[in-house]
């Protein structure tokens, strides 16, 4: 008989991670959990992480271990190469040691954003910062240490809970403080919940290799926010600003990030739902949309 899995989560305390905890504990009550916040599990240290993948021997390790700022990654390199790349590196070969399948989180950052057509897992990488270059150079990692991955590139990641991009948006309009955006910057909005539920779904499926999965429709920066504001019944002021301009962003950003996800809907053998209904969700989540 088929032993339970064993989920191994580390990065539990951020945004990803959290959902993960809360899904796997609501809906399979009955597999083993281990979940490690940052200050718990130092990724980063494989003195620290092979004692822990040796005595729970997980079927199934989950990394939300990262450092998604690319203001932050821009300031603190060495910080962002070591825990977007080197981290992944020591779970992939304690993964391969200890026959557990990796699942690892990149970006849509990994492209140059020079396309007008969306990314597809063939398309070739090129990071224009540091954030993507670190999540480049992560995948690579995985994909030579182990061969049971599962590398998952998903778009701008919201949520109900903070630090996420829709509570610092309606704190903001609620406190009557003006909204900066990137002027001319089109992605893929991905909300966490569908994120973890597409992410559970190709586990059941085995699956392997590189997907890309976002809320279907893309959107400006400025369209969400507007969408964001105008469910929750607030108005404040939003300013687009030039890529070029730093008074509130220092990192380059790629304008494109538009995700196709073809490859997850044949092998989910279903649609996606789009960014808008989602976004709807989040906010009845936080009791601040009334459907």
């Amino acid at each position: 008989m088929n032993q339970l899995p064993v989920y191994m989560v580390f990065g539990s305390g951020g945004i990803l991670g959290s959902a993960f905890v809360s899904k796997i504990s609501a809906t399979h009550s009955s597999y083993r959990l281990f979940a490690f916040e940052h200050q718990k599990a130092d990724i980063t240290d494989s003195n620290h992480i092979n004692p822990i993948m040796e005595y729970v021997r997980p079927t199934v390790v989950i990394n939300c271990a990262a450092v998604n700022d690319e203001d932050l990654c821009r300031d603190a390199k060495a910080g962002a190469f070591s825990v977007n790349s080197r981290g992944p590196q020591i779970l992939a070969e304690a993964c391969k040691k200890y026959g557990s399948k990796l699942v690892h989180f990149s970006s849509a950052t990994v492209f140059d954003g020079g396309r007008c057509t969306p990314y597809t897992e063939r398309n070739p990488l090129n990071p224009i910062n540091i954030h993507g270059q670190s999540k480049a150079s992560g995948e690579e990692a995985v994909r030579t240490s182990v061969d049971n991955h599962l590398i998952i590139r998903p778009g701008w990641i919201f949520s109900y809970e903070n630090p996420s991009c829709v509570p610092t948006w309606i704190s903001q309009a609620e406190r009557g403080e003006e909204i900066a955006v990137l002027d001319d910057q089109t992605g893929s909005p991905t909300y966490a919940l569908d994120l973890v539920d597409a992410t559970m779904d190709m586990l059941s499926r085995d699956a392997r290799g590189i997907f890309h999965f976002a809320n279907s429709d893309a959107a400006t920066r400025q369209a969400f926010v507007e969408a964001t504001l105008e469910l929750s019944g607030l108005r404040t002021k939003i300013t687009a600003v030039k890529p070029e301009s730093q008074k509130f962003f220092k990192a380059p950003t790629p304008k494109y990030t538009v995700l196709s996800c073809k490859k997850y809907k044949q092998l989910a053998n279903k649609d996606i739902r789009s960014w808008i209904d989602s976004l709807k969700h989040c906010l009845f989540n936080m009791q601040k949309y009334k459907p």
